[in-house]
């Protein structure tokens, strides 16, 4: 495990200073497993501070992020891999998730961004 998160940071950081990320928003975790919290958390931070990027790392509080709407407000849990609103919003649980973690931290609230957001593919870590 640990030489696969390495490998996935390594690639991360290259990206990250090509593009010029000035700040890392990592969720912070409260409803799993506190081993895996621990462990994976802690490795991620770790693997973050030995490349040097410990000062630009922000730990931010991640609640409802996945199940609010950005364009209505509204509350909807999803129980599957796409988030869909009442009022027509549709976007990947992930990538919705993310968005709205950025607006929250960005803007101070959940709300839709003021830019777009390519489209998103995964990457297996073999």
């Amino acid at each position: 495990m640990n030489h696969n998160v390495n490998t996935m940071f390594g690639e991360e950081k290259r990206n990250m200073v090509l593009i010029g990320v000035l700040i890392v928003i990592i969720g912070f975790i409260v409803r799993i497993n506190p081993l895996l919290v621990v462990t994976a958390a802690g490795l991620a931070t770790g693997l973050l501070a030995h490349q040097s990027l410990y000062d630009i790392i922000e730990q931010k509080d991640e609640s409802y992020t996945s199940q609010t709407c950005p364009v209505c407000g509204k509350k909807n849990k999803s129980s599957s891999r796409n988030y869909t609103c009442q009022c027509g919003y549709k976007r990947h649980r992930d990538i919705h998730g993310a968005m709205n973690l950025f607006a929250k931290v960005y803007y101070g609230e959940i709300r839709p961004l003021e830019f777009t957001v390519k489209p998103f593919t995964y990457r297996r870590i073999a």
